[in-house]
């Protein structure tokens, strides 16, 4: 019995220490998601049916992204679920929405 119960303690031991390498802070997935959003203001494509102001706010953002960010941060609300392996993120705000999986090393987003 003893050598099962090692075998047991260790597949334990070794799942605690997954999820804790996998599994993100509300923080760090916060952190990723504005790496996702500087990201994607600098690389996107600028639409066609964007106005005068729309354009020229692109434009600030895509000189300074991460200013831009701390800006638009204020008008984002996140909610987080926690997935054991990962964590859902829920961003909304301005009207529009993200889903997003984070994992201690990636975020991965799409449009609902």
């Amino acid at each position: 019995m003893g050598f099962f119960r090692k075998i047991i303690f260790s597949s334990l031991i070794g799942g605690a220490g997954l999820l804790y390498l996998t599994n993100p802070s509300d923080t760090v997935a916060q952190e990723q998601f504005r790496d996702v959003f500087v990201e994607d203001v600098v690389l996107s494509r600028t639409p066609d049916d964007l106005n005068a102001g729309e354009t020229a706010l692109l434009a600030l953002c895509r000189a300074t992204p991460d200013q831009c960010y701390d800006a638009v941060q204020l008008g984002l609300r996140f909610a987080f679920s926690d997935l054991y392996i990962a964590k859902r993120v829920q961003v909304s705000g301005f009207g529009g929405g993200m889903n997003c999986l984070s994992t201690r090393f990636k975020m991965w987003c799409t449009a609902p």
